[in-house]
C-alpha cells in the first residue's frame, strides 16, 4: 500500500452539481480512512476519484509520489469494495475471490493458493433500553453495529 494524497481536488458534473470542492487530504501508508457524511455529500465520489472511475475537474491525486490524476483505473493499482457488492452467482466463493487476481493476470498457482482463514466470535449485540419518552410497551432495540440505511 502507498500514501494517497488529494491536493485541492474539485469535481463538478456537467449539470453544474459540485460533488467536491477544494478537497485536500493525505492518507499515510497503512492508515485507515473513513469518510462519513449524509447521502449526496460526495463520499462515494471521492472514492471514485481516487480509483480513477471519475475524472477530476481540478486538482491533483497522488498515489505514493506518482501523479495519477489522469491515469485510467487499471494503471493506479487500487481497488474498491462497494457496500452493495456484486458476486457472480455461477461462481464459487473461491472463484469470486480469485476473479480480481485473474483479471490482473496472476499465475494460476497464485490464484489457487489457499489463504489463511480466521474465524472469530461475533461481538455481542448491544441492547439499548428505550428512552423514557417512549411508550412503556416499546421493545428494546438490538443494534447490529451497522449504520442505518
Amino acid at each position: 500500500m502507498a500514501r494517497i494524497s488529494l491536493e485541492h481536488v474539485d469535481k463538478t458534473y456537467p449539470n453544474g452539481y459540485v460533488a467536491a470542492r477544494d478537497l485536500s487530504l493525505d492518507v499515510a501508508d497503512g492508515e485507515l480512512l473513513v469518510l462519513v457524511g449524509p447521502s449526496g455529500s460526495g463520499k462515494s465520489t471521492v472514492l471514485r476519484l481516487m480509483a480513477g472511475l471519475e475524472r477530476v475537474s481540478d486538482g491533483v491525486i497522488r498515489i505514493g509520489e506518482r501523479d495519477v490524476t489522469d491515469l485510467p483505473p487499471q494503471q493506479r493499482d487500487i481497488a474498491m469494495v462497494f457496500q452493495n457488492y456484486a458476486l457472480y452467482p455461477h461462481m464459487t466463493v473461491r472463484d469470486n475471490l480469485g476473479f480480481g487476481l485473474s483479471i490482473r493476470k496472476q499465475p494460476p498457482a497464485v490464484i489457487a493458493e489457499p489463504e489463511p482463514v480466521t474465524v472469530s466470535e461475533p461481538e455481542p449485540a448491544v441492547v439499548a433500553e428505550p428512552e423514557p419518552s417512549f411508550a412503556t410497551d416499546t421493545e428494546p432495540v438490538v443494534g447490529s453495529g451497522s449504520w442505518p440505511a
